[in-house]
């Protein structure tokens, strides 16, 4: 069992509450079956957060069941479910994550609206019916787990003298954490920050300091989540729930990432005492938890999304892939490997200077002289396609630039897909080096099986990340971009289209296998040279 107050004995140490399988999976359209919500719930273990909001148990016989095998099998975090003040929720609740008490923990989430647009017209009820049902229900929680949390629904918008009558209930009834949430994204920085200074000196008043641990809940309808969050941290909350990627219902939750990140990175700010503020996240895991979110739950993460992003840590400026290239903290202030993320991406493009793109090409295995003739050449392309040059199309444009003729090492015959239950099974058939090969695989889908049954035939080992989807140009061709690493460390990004996606993929795929193959022959040979 917990102890019956949380004491805070680190003050400079921020709980990280992730609330990405349950609030995050509410996102409009995202439906997401237990396996995945498992391997999510992994993830997050892997990365050690504090606590893993598992679900909301009383909602359906599926979310239950996800939620204790969560509490069955993921140790580390505290499993958290959450529950309407009623007892149906609570019992529910805790049936489902009664196994996690002997693991990492288990927590009861309680909440109730206190805002009188809420207790009017959703839960109608009169103040004095919700203070009732507070104590009611964190006495009867309490009863269960120690390990209680309690939420006054719409907080900001609420009557803070009501809330506050509401909180203290919960306080005494035994809750151990006290969640202010945004529930609707309307508090602004400083007013957030108002509300949680005097949250915190009202409930130390009332039952000692540090006692009780204070939380952060933001959404970001007006796009001001993390900044509330980190408002809320300065003044004096502990825990920040948050979700990866941001996702949630309508414009989403506060991003996992960035309150991570910033509280990394800027210890001269967050600061206490003379001690930075920290969480005890491993970030390693970061990027590959937002892909796979990103995965199962379709929700494409923006390019220009902070640190988990394709374009955090891409350059195409002259200027600043010209710094960049000289030193990276010229124009980046964190270290994407850091994240697990992929190494700092130089983007070849219409604003891409003689050092980026030279630089690009000797990678491919060319040696420029007439910097500027190549310059040239890439500029115009880039211009005529409205996009960015992947390493094939640059090597493809470097080497028209010499008179060298390209020979492909792989060339894609026939094949076949089909499905065997929930697997896919792929049979291709190809040529490499003059020499008919054959393989089948099986895969998660099309684009997964076919790869891997060229792996298979070709015996090399390459591994593939890609992004695919309908052209902003054409709206009917697809378009995929793909990125090959093989095991001595060159990658090359590749870019394809097709009116089907996932033969984009291939296409891409086989042009950056023929690339990586090229460039091992131009190193060997030492080739490729501008006069």
């Amino acid at each position: 069992m917990t102890p019956d107050r949380i004491i805070n004995r680190d003050p400079n140490h921020v709980r990280i509450f992730d609330t990405t399988l349950r609030d995050g999976f509410q996102s409009p359209g995202v439906n997401v079956g237990p396996e995945n919500r498992f391997r999510v719930a992994q993830l997050l273990a892997n990365m050690r957060v504090d606590i893993i909001e598992a679900g909301f148990p009383a909602s359906s016989r599926e979310n239950f069941d996800s939620v204790r095998a969560i509490a069955s099998g993921i140790d580390g975090p505290v499993i958290c479910a959450l529950a309407r003040a009623n007892p149906e929720d609570i019992d529910r609740a805790w049936e489902a994550i009664e196994p996690a008490q002997e693991r990492g923990g288990a927590r009861i989430h309680i909440f109730i609206a206190t805002s009188e647009i809420h207790m009017r017209d959703k839960l109608k009820m009169t103040p004095e019916q919700v203070l009732g049902a507070t104590r009611e229900s964190v006495r009867r929680a309490k009863k269960l787990t120690n390990d209680i949390e309690f939420s006054p629904e719409d907080a900001t918008r609420s009557d803070f003298d009501f809330m506050m009558r509401v909180v203290l209930e919960a306080v005494d009834a035994g809750a151990t954490t006290i969640n202010i949430p945004d529930t609707v994204g309307y508090a602004q920085p400083p007013e957030y920050a108002d509300r949680i200074r005097e949250v915190r000196y009202r409930i130390d008043r009332y039952i000692g300091r540090d006692l009780v641990v204070i939380s952060t809940h933001c959404h970001d309808d007006l796009g001001l989540a993390v900044a509330n969050t980190l408002a809320g941290v300065m003044a004096g909350a502990r825990q920040v729930e948050v979700a990866i990627n941001g996702i949630g219902e309508r414009a989403g939750n506060t991003s996992f990432e960035e309150v991570v990140a910033a509280l990394r990175y800027r210890p001269d700010f967050y600061i206490v005492g003379g001690i930075p503020l920290s969480t005890q996240i491993d970030p390693l895991y970061v990027y590959q938890t937002s892909e796979y979110v990103e995965k199962v739950t379709g929700m494409i993460i923006a390019p220009n999304k902070a640190v988990v992003g394709r374009n955090a840590f891409a350059h195409e400026s002259g200027i600043h892939a010209a710094g960049v290239i000289a030193n990276s903290l010229t124009y980046e202030i964190m270290t994407p490997e850091i994240f697990g993320n992929r190494k700092t991406e130089i983007v070849i493009g219409a604003e891409s200077g003689h050092s980026a793109i030279v630089a690009r090409a000797t990678k491919l295995g060319f040696k420029i002289a007439d910097r500027t003739g190549l310059t040239t050449k890439v500029k115009e392309y880039a211009n005529s396609t409205r996009r960015s040059v992947s390493d094939t199309e640059l090597e493809r444009i470097a080497a028209a630039f010499i008179g060298e003729d390209l020979t492909d090492v792989v060339v894609l015959g026939e094949f076949e897909t089909g499905w065997t239950g929930h697997i896919s099974t792929s049979t291709v058939n190809l040529v490499m080096n003059g020499n008919p090969l054959s393989a089948g695989a099986w895969g998660e889908d099309p684009i997964q099986s076919v790869v891997q049954a060229i792996k298979y035939a070709t015996g090399l080992e390459i591994d593939l990340t890609y992004s695919a989807g309908k052209s902003l140009d054409t709206g009917a061709e697809a378009k995929a971009e793909v990125k090959l690493t093989v095991k001595d460390g060159i990658e090359v990004t590749a870019y394809a289209e097709d009116n089907d996606s996932s033969l984009a993929v291939i296409k891409a795929y086989i042009a950056a296998l023929n690339t990586i193959s090229r460039i091992n022959t131009r190193q060997k040979s030492q080739s490729g040279w501008v006069s």
